[in-house]
């Protein structure tokens, strides 16, 4: 609630380094600049992609983080760009601390396996039909409202939900007509989605009944086919919930979704076609993963079938359902998630008194 609902965000004023956050936002709005030039983003050369993202990045640290002349912007020289007073900035020579300009210099570094996956990616037929434009075109709440998309969500007794949501691109396939909504990742492990959005015990279960699978086959067809299994309502616990089968048990509902939100985009389809919507099920999902290391870049294109998309349809529907009815059990382990999840919050939730007052309690004279 405070976080999603309150919008409440920690403010620091010693932070010396990008955490995790800004330095994803920071590559977004990078690959946000890169997908609205439509010359580069069809572009099948990696020196040429490459280049490009390195002087935008030149630009964009600059511009966020204060003087310019520590940037390379790829052997060309850059006007000095006064910093704004960020905390990460040195502030009277406005030069950005070294742990800022070390940094900038590992993003160039995965840019490059970035240029070079890309410009692959191309040449095998894809290209970006879709993409988030960039923070740096709109100022404030517009730039969400121009890249959210909403969409009515049925539950199962018909009632009706609005889900909001934004995409970060959508790419078509020439060749076999596949449509893939990507998210970018670039977290240091580059963990792929059935990761991120399945329990542990539904994954090491996976992992038992599908070794016949290719784990390079992108396509969600599998090897071993998978049969229907229920999954556990909110108010299971991960023991009950341990399946039989390899069928998701999910923890995270994000790139499902997405289908549902991607089906209110106009896209074009084959070239030279004019630009309409397609239904959930034709998309699949997927992230692309830039890690630390650039030659793990790429794509990494979820494996869940029709069956399992199914599934997650119905876990959000009664995920859903139960929190507007109020179902939802009270987790006695609250309190010690709150100070590891939370941990901004813990202070207004009191979770570092000892013992709250009651509501009502006068001081004593």
């Amino acid at each position: 609630y405070l976080r999603h609902r309150l919008k409440l965000r920690p403010l620091d004023d010693t932070i010396e380094e990008l955490d995790a956050l800004l330095f994803g936002s920071l590559v977004h709005e990078l690959l946000g600049d890169f997908a609205q030039h439509r010359e580069m983003r069809d572009s099948q050369d990696p020196v040429e992609i490459n280049a490009f993202l390195s002087e935008r990045l030149d630009q964009l640290a600059a511009s966020h983080f204060g003087a310019a002349r520590h940037f390379s912007m790829a052997g060309k020289s850059v006007s000095s760009v006064a910093s704004r007073g960020e905390p990460w900035a040195t502030g009277a020579s406005s030069d950005p601390l070294p742990a800022i300009r070390v940094q900038i210099e590992q993003l160039r570094y995965r840019l490059r396996g970035f240029a070079a996956w890309q410009a692959g990616w191309t040449r095998q037929g894809w290209r970006l039909a879709y993409a988030e434009a960039p923070e740096n075109s709109q100022k404030g709440r517009q730039v969400d409202l121009a890249n959210q998309q909403e969409v009515d969500f049925r539950l199962a007794d018909g009632r009706r939900v609005r889900l909001r949501g934004r995409i970060d691109r959508i790419d078509w396939n020439d060749q076999d007509h596949r449509l893939v909504i990507f998210d970018y990742k670039t977290s240091e492990k580059g963990e792929p989605p059935e990761k991120t959005h399945e329990h542990p015990a539904a994954k090491a279960s996976k992992i038992a009944t599908d070794t016949e699978s290719d784990p390079t086959e992108t396509s969600p067809k599998r090897a071993v086919k998978k049969k229907s299994a229920t999954v556990s309502e909110l108010s299971q616990t991960m023991d009950e919930a341990i399946p039989t089968l390899h069928k998701p048990e999910w923890s995270d509902l994000q790139l499902p979704l997405y289908r549902y939100l991607a089906s209110q985009i106009p896209l074009q389809g084959p070239a030279g076609s004019q630009p309409r919507h397609f239904p959930p099920e034709q998309f699949e999902v997927g992230y692309i993963l830039l890690p630390k290391q650039p030659d793990a870049v790429g794509a990494a294109i979820a494996r869940w079938d029709a069956d399992d998309f199914a599934d997650a349809e119905k876990t959000a529907q009664q995920r859903i359902a139960d929190l507007i009815d109020g179902h939802y059990p009270f987790d006695p382990n609250l309190p010690a998630k709150i100070r590891t999840r939370y941990p901004e919050f813990a202070a207004i939730c009191m979770e570092n008194n000892l013992s709250a007052p009651d509501i009502g309690d006068e001081e004593e004279a």
